[in-house]
């Protein structure tokens, strides 16, 4: 997920402004007697953010964000919001579900890991502000990393009864998605401000394979395999052995680009991926094929100036 959607670069924080030109109808609006008539000129983005994205075991999409929002897998149609009043949520930027059926988010702005079991009790642990990746292995281990405001890894009880375990950071670095390997063994972590991906033991921290071919983000297919999507290309990659760290090319997907954030696999493994940029999903089939699901809009319009023909809106992507 990119991070807090913000780009920070030497100490400063760059954002990237959109400006958006909508053509004004004129006399759709008149003044009724001395007031004004109000009228809605742009309807809001269905998902206000989507950084983290997780599909649960019917294959609904869950997205993180300062709320999480429910979507259907096939429609897209947005089926739920959880917002703080019920989950206690700040800015989640990653979420994962757990062997039980519980539901994870990290919270980069709080520092907190929060779990919804499934019988709706909500829960949370402090792990460090900038708490950001989060992933199960196939054995129910869970892991989390911090990224922006800091680097560690650390590997938390699901039940959240005992403190954070911490990994040994050999880095120093922060990450911003990872996943656990078929071995149980390994972080598949790529890392953004490097382009590159590393291979960590999750009981010593220590790095045992790295490239400096693409970063981006990492998730394994029903099967274990690890794939990784570049940010900057949207490049896809699909380890062939976790043991020789060999891997190939499946495809390019320039449609999810720019704004992608993070990607899962469903149960028959297509990919849906999360557009922070845009408020979008996409979902990729198996044969390639690349679909907006969640269709993507305006969704932070931050400033209006009204010219004599146009309406332009100012909306920060950061």
């Amino acid at each position: 997920m990119k991070t807090i959607k913000k780009l920070l670069i030497g100490g400063m924080v760059i954002t990237a402004i959109l400006v958006l030109a909508i053509s004004l109808m004129p006399g759709k609006a008149a003044a009724v007697d001395r007031g004004y008539l109000l009228k809605e000129l742009v309807k809001p983005n269905p998902v206000f953010q989507a950084y983290g994205i997780a599909l649960d075991a019917n294959d609904t999409i869950y997205l993180a964000g300062s709320e999480i929002t429910i979507a259907d897998g096939n429609s897209g149609q947005v089926l739920d919001r959880l917002t703080t009043a019920e989950i206690d949520i700040t800015a989640a930027d990653d979420i994962v579900f757990g062997p039980d059926g519980s539901m994870y988010w990290t919270d980069i702005a709080t520092g907190r890991v929060g779990r919804v079991a499934p019988d709706g009790t909500v829960s949370h642990q402090f792990v460090g502000v900038g708490v950001n990746p989060i992933a199960f292995s196939g054995d129910g281990r869970l892991y989390v990393g911090l990224d922006l405001f800091g680097a560690g890894l650390y590997e938390l009880d699901p039940a959240f009864a005992t403190p954070p375990r911490v990994i040994p950071d050999t880095l120093g670095i922060g990450f911003n998605c990872f996943a656990v390997g078929p071995d149980n063994q390994y972080l598949y972590a790529p890392n953004l401000a490097f382009g590159m991906m590393f291979k960590i033991d999750v009981e010593s921290g220590d790095i045992v394979w790295q490239t400096p071919e693409f970063g981006g983000c990492a998730k394994a297919d029903s099967q274990g395999r690890i794939h990784v999507i570049d940010y900057d290309t949207a490049t896809h990659y699909k380890f062939i052995d976790h043991e020789a760290m060999t891997y190939e090319i499946v495809a390019t997907y320039p449609e999810i680009v720019p704004g992608m954030s993070n990607f899962d696999f469903d149960s028959e493994d297509n990919i849906y991926v999360s557009d922070h940029a845009n408020g979008r999903v996409s979902l990729i089939k198996k044969n390639g094929q690349v679909k907006e699901l969640v269709k993507g809009g305006l969704i932070e319009p931050n400033g209006v100036a009204v010219l004599p023909n146009n309406l332009h809106l100012l909306q920060i992507k950061n």
